[in-house]
């Protein structure tokens, strides 16, 4: 599955079943669209307002929304971190002449993938969004089956659940952490509303990847997932809005003898703002997905959902 986006900064790859990153391949020099839709019946969601920050570049692609930043040019991201609250998910909207079928979101935060990278460590939740209509005395009842998952996944293997109760509403806690020189890195997932154990695992690159792979980008994304080995995107479900709080990066100089650790939020010469978009072919450009501005020193934000919200010309 490829992703291409405007400008010039590319996007990388991601082979899931229902991935949270499509296959990137190059960056993003021409827009090459293909239409779904966005918000849900049950949310209205104005456009956002913000006024960028000068530093921060704007990106327009097919499936991410959220913030990319890449690391210092003698430094290398060792960790990221983040809060989100579970959105309700809904249908999604339904574009002019298109029906979209089985609707699905995926959240999470990420290391790595870009610049062309072969290797992405992502760990978050995958949502879907099942609207059916049943026959019941006489009449057709609509309904739907909702379904959360959460997971991670380390490129280029395939995505791994993880076995955790996922509800609307609950706040979500992932880390993503390096350990060592070794390619090994923490995975870490929480769910504070509710009971239940977290999970915490090691996982390991093998050498050749990991040699070839530097991780010098984090990722905070709102996606439209892409179905495993193909090209076939999921139409979006519809979110309302996701916000990522207490957002979080690990830098390493690695500059000099003695490397510094260094701890920040989002912004910066070298950050993103991942705007998402769709093209119906014949009506023109509708817009997915839209990053609101930073706040609370560049460690929140929230992604909201636009609702198809046409583009003029």
């Amino acid at each position: 599955m490829q992703e291409t986006m405007q400008n010039t900064k590319s996007k990388p790859n991601s082979p899931l079943m229902l991935p949270f990153r499509d296959r990137a391949l190059g960056h993003l020099k021409s827009i090459a669209r293909a239409c779904t839709l966005a918000a849900s019946m049950a949310f209205t969601c104005a456009p956002v307002q913000q006024t960028p920050s000068p530093q921060i570049q704007t990106f327009s692609n097919l499936i991410w929304s959220g913030y990319e930043v890449d690391a210092p040019r003698y430094g290398s991201i060792i960790g990221i971190s983040s809060y989100f609250t579970v959105p309700k998910l809904g249908q999604g909207c339904d574009l002019p002449g298109r029906i979209e079928l089985d609707p699905q979101v995926a959240i999470w935060i990420g290391i790595g993938g870009d610049g062309g990278e072969e290797s992405l460590i992502q760990i978050g939740l995958l949502g879907s969004y099942d609207y059916v209509g049943k026959t019941h005395s006489a009449s057709m009842i609509p309904f739907a089956n909702v379904a959360y998952t959460a997971v991670y996944e380390m490129l280029p293997n395939r995505i791994a659940t993880i076995h955790m109760d996922i509800r609307p509403g609950d706040t979500l806690y992932a880390s993503i952490t390096k350990i060592g020189n070794g390619g090994k890195f923490l995975m870490h997932l929480e769910d504070l509303s509710r009971p239940q154990r977290p999970f915490s695992k090691i996982v390991r690159y093998d050498k050749d990847t990991y040699l070839l792979t530097p991780h010098n980008s984090a990722e905070w994304i709102v996606e439209k997932p892409t179905l495993y080995d193909t090209t076939y995107l999921f139409p979006l479900a519809g979110f309302g809005s996701v916000t990522f709080t207490h957002a979080n990066i690990t830098y390493k100089n690695v500059l000099g003898a003695d490397p510094q650790i260094q701890e920040s939020g989002i912004g910066g010469p070298r950050t993103f703002e991942l705007n998402m978009y769709t093209d119906s072919d014949l009506r023109g450009d509708y817009m997915l997905a839209k990053p609101s501005a930073l706040f609370a020193n560049g460690t929140q934000f929230t992604v909201v959902d636009q609702n198809c919200a046409k583009i003029d010309p």
